[in-house]
């Protein structure tokens, strides 16, 4: 995959691009699916960096899809500390964040999420470990984010270099 999958990407349905958009349209195909299926409905996975959960619309949608017990969705979240400004988005061990006080479970729990983490989300196995639980423990009725701490330019040499807007 190139940057921003595209919907012609296979199983990408909806491609928004940065900033949140799609956590809220990802919200609607979730809730529709739920709708039109029921309790056998599909499950839906949406993909987002934790700069894409800063603005307000991703924290209505979160909200949203806790009050409508959206069992069938998970969000899965690649928490680099990375945005096109910052390399220091979210609040972390003691350090404030540029841009918010939180980490993404931290909004994910906040708002009514089954939150799971996984402390290297380069690591196969506890990236698979994570997601079988997550799929395991839906019980409550809750949506699900899946948090994976990453290292923006992990293996590419481009390891603690600033971001590329500032």
């Amino acid at each position: 995959m190139d940057g921003h999958p595209t919907p012609l990407t296979p199983f990408i349905k909806i491609a928004t691009g940065a900033s949140g958009v799609g956590v809220g349209a990802t919200v609607g195909v979730a809730l529709g699916a739920m709708d039109v299926y029921g309790p056998n409905c599909p499950n839906v996975h949406m993909i987002e960096g934790e700069g894409g959960m800063t603005p307000g619309r991703t924290a209505e949608s979160l909200a949203a899809a806790a009050t409508a017990q959206l069992s069938n969705l998970y969000l899965h979240v690649d928490w680099n500390q990375a945005s096109i400004d910052s390399n220091n988005v979210c609040f972390e061990n003691s350090r404030q964040g540029d841009y918010v006080q939180w980490t993404p479970g931290e909004l994910a729990y906040l708002n009514d999420w089954n939150v799971v983490y996984v402390s290297n989300g380069h690591d196969f196995f506890q990236i698979l470990t994570a997601q079988k639980f997550a799929a395991n423990n839906s019980d409550n009725k809750q949506p699900t984010a899946v948090v994976y701490r990453t290292t923006k330019g992990w293996k590419y040499g481009i390891e603690g270099r600033a971001a590329h807007g500032a």
